[in-house]
């Protein structure tokens, strides 16, 4: 009841079977329009997110042709971080220079990424920066060739993970790798991902496995396959965090 004045009043709404069946009829009808309108937009970014990738895609394949080598697992990956063979190696694109056993021009990411020890990455203290977790470090496949880079540290009782990408003792000669080929094919296997080109997508993230000694990708969520390999490929060279 409404009260109104010291007294109470009922409101009553006249309605019939036909008021109603014709509601229900334009209630349906607006969530019809609503659901096609919703598609057309969906349809219509997916169409504008295709041709987007189109200048990215013929960028990123201009620089994977320029290339001196044919597949990628032709250049083992020991061969970007051994110090006999990485200043030369042809997956490396562009690196910064340093010099071995030089304390000022040494590298710089053997103690930043090292342990909180001398004599192990460097003659310097370690800062253990972007150490890897435990959790991380279960990720990876036991046939995996890049976990073989990760060495295990304990830190309060908790155990991390330091690369040994920068691992030449004293002061360190290991070159910062800035740009290398296995970049770009991760950039290309993300961008035809999201132009729709899934069978594409997944040939440039496979030659990433195949040259880490595992087989093809075989999940359910391609984004998140090309986000792991490059977790997995770029991890402790001040790369993922950047993407």
């Amino acid at each position: 009841p409404i009260m109104g004045g010291g007294n109470a009043y009922i409101i009553y709404i006249l309605d019939n079977k036909d008021t109603v069946t014709d509601l229900n009829s334009q209630l349906f009808l607006i969530i019809m329009q609503a659901l096609v309108i919703g598609l057309l937009i969906s349809l219509l970014l997916s169409f504008l997110l295709s041709k987007t990738m189109v200048g990215p895609i013929e960028k990123l394949t201009a620089a994977w042709n320029l290339r001196s080598f044919g597949e990628l697992s032709d250049i083992p990956y020991n061969a970007i971080w051994d110090l006999s063979t990485q200043k030369s190696c042809a997956e490396n694109i562009f690196q910064i220079n340093y010099i071995q056993n030089n304390a000022d021009l040494g590298s710089t990411w053997n103690y930043l990424f090292g342990p909180s020890k001398t004599g192990i990455t460097s003659n310097k203290v370690g800062l253990m920066q972007n150490m890897t977790t435990k959790s991380v470090y279960d990720a990876f496949a036991k046939e995996d060739v890049r976990k073989n880079y990760l060495r295990e540290t304990t830190v309060a009782g908790v155990t991390y993970y330091h690369t040994m990408k920068y691992g030449a003792n004293g002061y360190g000669g290991n070159n910062w790798i800035v740009m290398r080929y296995a970049d770009v094919a991760l950039m290309l296997a993300e961008a035809y991902y999201w132009q729709g080109t899934e069978p594409t997508a997944k040939s440039f993230l496979n030659m990433v496995r195949k040259r880490a000694g595992l087989g093809d990708w075989s999940g359910t969520d391609l984004r998140q396959g090309i986000y792991d390999e490059r977790r997995n490929e770029f991890i402790q060279e001040g790369l993922r965090w950047q993407d």
